[in-house]
């Protein structure tokens, strides 16, 4: 019995060359104490960065694309809202087609919101949330009726775009609020999924 669990202990004994590789041809036998401490500690540590740095990066892609998202579509809604009225106004700077390619690429960034799509920045992933989702269909669909009525309000003589101007403006201001809701839901879960991850790493 004493000679199986004597040669059961040093089967489980890593090979020498294994140990030499780690510790510089010394044994680890006789390595100091104080030094084995410190090997495991910054094994222990370099595995610790390497868990935050990926976790890190996945609040980034996740959270960061999705605001970075809000923030372009906002943009290109402001501009293409600005180059209608100063089109409108007589500005001959302008076209209609600039504007048509500002709504374009504002839809964009809602379906992007809705079904994912990639960038020069990244790749930006969907809403998950039910409300959030709701959300991102609604400003698509806010965005294409802006769009309708930008054509409405070109093609329409002056005095019949009282209305329509009014409409047009209302929308607007109704989109950016929308999206004014959203970022600042999505910083506050950037916030939160920040704070459980310090307190669980």
């Amino acid at each position: 019995m004493t000679t199986f669990i004597q040669s059961r202990q040093f089967s489980l004994r890593p090979p020498q060359r294994d140990a030499d590789a780690l510790t510089g041809g010394m044994p680890m036998s006789h390595l100091p104490r104080g030094l084995l401490v410190i090997f495991f500690a910054a094994a222990i540590v370099a595995s610790g960065l390497g868990y935050l740095h990926y976790n890190a990066k996945r609040l980034s892609e996740y959270h960061g694309a999705q605001l970075h998202a809000i923030v372009d579509l906002t943009h290109y809604a402001i501009m293409a809202h600005r180059g209608d009225n100063e089109l409108l106004s007589g500005d001959r700077s302008e076209s209609i087609s600039t504007v048509r390619g500002l709504f374009t690429r504002a839809e964009w960034y809602a379906q992007a919101l809705l079904n994912g799509g990639e960038n020069g920045r990244g790749k930006i992933l969907p809403f998950d949330g039910s409300v959030k989702r709701e959300q991102a269909l609604q400003l698509r669909k806010m965005i294409g009726f802006l769009r309708h009525l930008s054509e409405q309000r070109y093609t329409a003589g002056a005095a019949d775009r009282t209305e329509l101007d009014r409409r047009y403006d209302d929308l607007f201001v109704q989109l950016i609020k929308l999206n004014q809701s959203l970022a600042h839901s999505i910083s506050n879960e950037m916030k939160g999924a920040l704070q459980q991850f310090l307190i669980t790493a």
